[in-house]
C-alpha cells in the first residue's frame, strides 16, 4: 500500500472523532443522567474512543506501520463510523416520535419525560453496550498482537536510514537553473546592508511547498555573495532532526574537524556562539518543519554587529514566521515558474531547446507541464526520464508518471505528512474529484463541512472520495461511493449487490460524468447518507423529455447535509423537505430545453433552518415562501425578477447573513417600466450590511438589450453583471463605468462596431475581469484605463471578413498597456473561413497583431489563444 493510502485510514477515523465525541457529550446532559446504567456506558466509550484516537494520533506519524496496525487502524475507522451512527439513528428517533424538528440537543431538556420508553423502544441501552464490546475487543486485540512485535521494529527501525528523495533531481537543477535571477535578486536585497542597522543579524526565511526549489534559492544567494563573509555554511535539518548533529556539522564546518566530541547541546550552543562572536557569517538552516528546532538553533547565532545573515527554508509559514521573529517582511514566499520558465527548463534538458522539439510531442508536452503546475522539482523529473529515452516516442510521453515517478510521491508525501490529522483527511478528500477537473474551492469547504470535517463558521460550501481500504483480503465497510464516467459515458452502471455495499453506511455517494436513469440506487437505501452528488444524462439521446429521475424519497434522509444534482432529463423533487433539518447546500442545476421553465422548490425550503446554500439553474420558479425567515442563507440563485411579487422582494433585506444573490432578468421585446420597478425595489432590499455580492444576467441567446440600459447605473452595489446589448455607445460605456462596486463585467456585444470603444481613465474602479464577446474587436484603453483590471477575456471573429461584416478590426485592442494591473489575457478568435483554424491567414494575422499589442505591455501578462471554428455575436 502506499503511503498516502496508510495515513489516510489514520486521517478520516480522526476526521470523524470530533463531531462524534460532541454528540455522546450531548447524551450524558443532566437531564440524561438519570438512565444511569446507559449513562455510565457512553462515559467509558467517551473515554476508550479518546484513548484510541491518542494512539492513531502517534500512529498518524509512522513512515511505515505493519499490517497489524494498518488492519487495526480500519477496525477503528467502522468502529467510529457505527457509533455515531447509533447516536444519530437514536437522536432522530426521539426528535421525530416528539414531533420537534430542532436539529439541536436543547429537545433533552424540553421532552425528558419520554427518554426512558424511547430509550428502551429503540433499544440505544443495548446498542450502547454492544459498541463498548466492540470497543474492548478491539482495544484488547491490539494489545495482544500489536505489541508483540513492538521490540522487533524497535530494533529494525534504528538500522533504516533516511535519504533526501530531492538529492538526485537536486544535482540535475544546477546547471539548469531557470527563473531564479529575480526570486534570487530580491533574497539578496532582503539581506543587503542597511547603514548601521544593517549590521544587526538579520534572518530571511524563504517558504513553500516542496518542489518549489527553496533549497536551490537559498544556495544560489550563497553563490552570489560568496567572498562577503567570513565563514559560510548549509545544513540540513529533516523532519526528524537531531540538535547535537545538527550544531556539530555547523561547528565542525565553520571551525574544521575536532577530535574532541561534545554530545552536550548547552556546550555545543557556547562553543558555537564563542567562535561565531568575532565572526561575519552567512548560515542556511534547510527544510525546518518545527519552530521549536528554530528555537534551539539559533541560540548558537549571536548578533555581534558585523552584518551577519541567516537564510532559513522552510513549507509551513508559521515556522518561517517564527525564524523571522514575526517581520513579516522578511518572509519571502516561493511562486511556482511561469510558463515560459517551465517550457524552457522542460525542453532544455530534453532537447537543448524548445526549437528541437518534434511538432507531434509540443502538444503532449503542454499537458505535462500543465500536470506540473510550475514546480522546478516535477519539470526536472520528468524531463530527466524523458531525456534518458532512446526514441521520443509520443505514446511513451502520455503514460509518463503514470507508475514510475516514485520520487515525486515520496517528495509530495512529506508535505502531506506534516499537515495536521483534520487537513489530512480534507486533503484526501480530493481523491473524489477526477483527473484533471476543477474543484470549486467554496464547494469543496461546504463538503468539508458536511462531512464534519470542518466548523462551519461562518463558511458555506462541499464533496469527498471514499478512502475504502482494502488490505491483504480483508474488507471493511464503503462508506463513501464514488462513480466517474469517461468522456464517451462509458461505465456507468454500479454494481451495487456485485460488491456486497451495505448502501445503508454510505455517507457520501457521488456520480460524475453522468449516470442513466435506473443505474443509480434509489436514494431512500442511503439512511446515513450526508453528501449527495448526482449526475443524471437520458439512456437515450433526444429523450429528455420522455425521462424522469424519482428523488421524492430524499426528504427521508435525515442526515443529509449537502445536495447537488445536475441532470439533463426531467427530475421529481420532494414537495416538501423540512425533514432535513440539518440540510446545508441545496443545488440543482438542469439544462435546457428541459428546465426552461425553471424548476419548482419544495414548499417548506424556508423552515430548513441550516440552509446556507440554495442554487436553483436556470432558476427556480419563485422565490420560497417566507423567505425572510431562511437567517443562515449565504448564497441565493438564482430567480427571475418578474415572477415575484414586490412583498417577496422585499423579504431580501430580513436575509442577514446573504453574501451572494443571483438574479436574472426577462429579456422579452421590451423591458417594461413595472420591471424597472421592480428592480428599484431589489436595490432597496439588498442586506443592510453592505457585505452582498449582487450577481445580474441580462442577456439571452434569444433577446438582447438594444443599448446599455440607464436604469443600469442605479445598481450601485452590483458586484458583476452579464450584459448583452445590439450597440455598444459612449454613453453606454460611461453608465458601466459609473458603477462602483462592479468588479467582473461579461459583456455581450450583437452588431457589427462602427467606432472603436473607447475606455477613458474616469469610472470602473472596483472591475477586475472583463470578459467581451463581440463580432469584430475593437477597443482601446487610454492611460489611466480600469486601474484595478486584472483579467481580461476576449472572444472575437476573424477570418478574413470586414470589421462590418464581423471580421478582423486591424486596431483591435489598442492601448492594453495602459491597462497597469494587468497579469492574464485570454482569446478566443473564431471564424467560419474554409481552411483549418491553425491555417486560416486572417486568424493568424489576428494571434500575430494580438501578441504584438499585448507584448508592449511592462507587466508581460500571461496569454492563451486559441482558435475555434464558428462564430462570435451571431446568436
Amino acid at each position: 500500500m502506499h503511503p498516502m493510502m496508510e495515513h489516510a485510514m489514520v486521517s478520516v477515523a480522526t476526521g470523524v472523532l470530533r463531531p462524534l465525541l460532541g454528540k455522546l457529550a450531548a447524551l450524558v446532559e443532566e437531564e440524561y443522567a438519570q438512565l444511569k446504567s446507559v449513562r455510565k456506558e457512553i462515559i467509558s466509550l467517551q473515554e476508550e474512543l479518546r484513548s484510541m484516537n491518542a494512539v492513531l494520533q502517534k500512529l498518524a506519524v509512522e513512515d511505515d506501520p505493519d499490517v497489524l496496525k494498518k488492519e487495526w487502524q480500519n477496525q477503528i475507522r467502522d468502529l467510529f463510523y457505527d457509533v455515531e451512527d447509533c447516536v444519530d439513528d437514536f437522536l432522530h428517533r426521539v426528535e421525530h416520535d416528539d414531533g420537534n424538528k430542532r436539529p439541536d440537543v436543547g429537545f433533552f431538556r424540553k421532552n425528558f419525560s419520554k427518554l426512558k420508553t424511547l430509550g428502551a423502544r429503540h433499544g440505544i441501552a443495548d446498542k450502547i453496550r454492544q459498541l463498548k464490546v466492540r470497543v474492548d475487543d478491539v482495544s484488547k486485540r491490539r494489545s495482544r498482537y500489536i505489541y508483540e512485535g513492538a521490540s522487533y521494529s524497535a530494533r529494525t527501525a534504528s538500522a533504516v536510514v533516511a535519504i533526501d528523495p530531492r538529492l538526485p533531481a537536486l544535482s540535475r537543477m544546477e546547471g539548469n537553473l531557470v527563473g531564479i535571477d529575480g526570486p534570487r535578486e530580491e533574497i539578496t536585497k532582503l539581506l543587503a546592508d542597511e547603514g548601521e542597522i544593517g549590521k544587526k543579524l538579520k534572518v530571511v526565511s524563504i517558504v513553500g511547498f516542496g518542489g518549489l526549489g527553496k533549497t536551490t534559492l537559498a544556495c544560489e544567494v550563497r553563490r552570489e555573495l560568496r567572498g562577503q563573509f567570513d565563514c559560510q555554511v548549509t545544513v540540513p535539518v529533516s523532519q526528524s532532526p537531531d540538535i547535537i548533529k545538527i550544531l556539530t556539522m555547523i561547528l565542525s564546518e565553520v571551525k574544521g574537524p575536532s577530535q574532541h566530541r561534545i554530545c552536550n547541546v548547552s556546550e555545543l550552543i557556547e562553543e558555537l556562539k564563542s567562535y561565531l562572536l568575532h565572526k561575519r557569517y552567512f548560515i542556511i538552516i534547510d527544510d525546518i518543519w518545527d519552530p521549536l528546532v528554530w528555537e534551539f538553533i539559533s541560540c548558537a547565532f549571536p548578533d555581534n554587529n558585523k552584518g551577519s545573515r541567516v537564510i532559513t527554508t522552510t513549507r509551513d509559514w508559521s515556522v518561517a514566521a517564527t525564524c523571522c521573529n514575526y517581520r513579516h517582511e522578511y518572509v519571502y514566499k516561493m511562486k511556482p515558474l511561469d510558463e515560459e520558465a517551465s517550457r524552457r527548463l522542460f525542453f532544455n534538458r530534453i532537447f537543448d531547446s524548445e526549437g528541437a522539439c518534434p511538432g507531434e510531442l509540443k502538444e503532449v508536452s503542454s499537458q505535462i507541464l500543465r500536470k506540473c503546475g510550475g514546480m522546478p522539482l516535477a519539470i526536472i523529473v520528468i524531463s530527466s526520464l524523458l531525456a534518458s529515452q532512446a526514441n521520443k516516442v509520443k505514446e511513451d510521453w502520455e503514460y509518463v508518471g503514470t507508475d514510475r515517478l516514485e520520487v515525486m510521491r515520496q517528495i509530495l508525501n512529506l508535505s502531506y505528512k506534516n499537515l495536521p490529522p483534520h487537513l489530512k483527511t480534507c486533503f484526501l478528500y480530493l481523491g473524489a474529484y477526477p483527473g484533471d477537473s476543477v474543484v470549486w474551492r467554496d464547494d469543496l469547504v461546504r463538503q468539508w463541512v458536511a462531512e464534519g470535517f470542518l466548523e462551519a463558521i461562518g463558511v458555506a460550501g462541499s464533496c469527498f472520495k471514499e478512502l475504502g481500504i482494502r488490505i491483504r483480503g480483508s474488507t471493511h465497510n464503503i462508506r463513501r461511493l464514488f462513480h466517474h464516467s469517461d468522456a464517451a459515458g462509458r461505465h456507468r452502471t454500479l454494481p451495487m449487490p456485485a460488491v456486497g455495499i451495505d448502501t445503508s453506511k454510505v455517507r457520501t455517494f457521488s456520480t460524475w460524468g453522468g449516470s442513466s436513469p435506473g443505474h443509480v440506487p434509489p436514494v431512500s437505501k442511503f439512511k446515513f447518507i450526508r453528501v449527495l452528488i448526482l449526475e443524471f444524462i437520458p439512456s437515450t439521446p433526444g429523450e429528455e423529455e420522455d425521462q424522469a429521475i424519482d428523488l421524492t424519497a430524499m426528504c427521508k434522509l435525515f442526515q443529509l447535509r449537502y445536495i447537488k444534482i445536475r441532470s439533463e432529463v426531467r427530475l421529481e423533487l420532494p414537495t416538501q423537505i423540512r425533514a432535513l433539518q440539518h440540510l446545508e447546500t441545496l443545488e440543482v442545476s438542469g439544462a435546457r430545453p428541459v428546465f426552461q421553465s425553471g424548476i419548482d422548490l419544495p414548499s417548506d425550503v424556508a423552515q430548513l433552518p441550516c440552509l446556507s446554500v440554495l442554487s436553483i439553474l436556470p432558476h427556480m420558479t419563485s422565490l420560497p415562501h417566507g423567505i425572510g425567515a431562511m437567517k443562515c442563507l449565504r448564497s441565493l440563485a438564482s430567480f427571475v425578477l418578474e415572477e415575484n411579487s414586490l412583498d417577496t422582494i422585499t423579504g431580501l433585506r430580513h436575509l442577514s447573513n446573504l453574501k451572494d444573490l443571483y438574479v436574472r432578468l426577462p429579456l422579452d421585446s421590451c423591458f417594461a417600466e413595472a420591471e424597472e420597478a421592480r428592480v428599484d425595489v431589489l436595490c432597496s432590499s439588498l442586506p443592510e450590511h453592505g457585505d452582498c455580492r449582487f450577481y445580474l444576467t441580462a442577456w439571452s441567446r434569444w433577446a438582447w438589450f438594444p443599448g446599455v440600459p440607464q436604469w443600469i447605473g442605479r445598481l450601485q452595489k452590483l458586484y458583476s453583471l452579464e450584459l448583452g446589448v445590439g450597440e455598444l455607445s459612449r454613453d453606454g460605456v460611461a453608465v458601466l463605468a459609473g458603477l462602483p462596486a462592479l468588479v467582473r463585467l461579461d459583456l455581450s456585444i450583437r452588431g457589427a462596431p462602427r467606432e472603436s470603444t473607447v475606455i477613458t481613465a474616469t469610472g470602473f474602479p472596483a472591475l477586475k475581469h472583463l470578459i467581451v464577446t463581440c463580432r469584430a474587436l475593437c477597443l482601446t484603453f487610454e492611460a489611466g484605463a480600469m486601474p484595478s483590471l486584472q483579467k481580461l477575456n476576449l472572444e472575437f471573429n476573424a477570418d478574413g471578413a470586414t470589421a462590418e461584416q464581423g471580421g478582423w478590426c486591424g486596431n483591435a485592442l489598442a492601448g492594453v498597456e495602459h491597462l497597469s494591473g494587468l497579469k492574464e489575457v485570454y482569446a478566443s478568435i473564431g471564424g467560419l473561413g474554409a481552411l483549418a483554424a491553425t491555417e486560416d491567414s486572417g486568424r493568424t494575422a489576428a494571434v500575430s497583431a494580438l501578441r504584438d499589442a499585448i507584448g508592449l505591455h511592462p507587466n508581460r501578462p500571461r496569454v492563451d489563444i486559441m482558435c475555434t471554428q464558428g462564430r462570435y455575436g451571431l446568436r
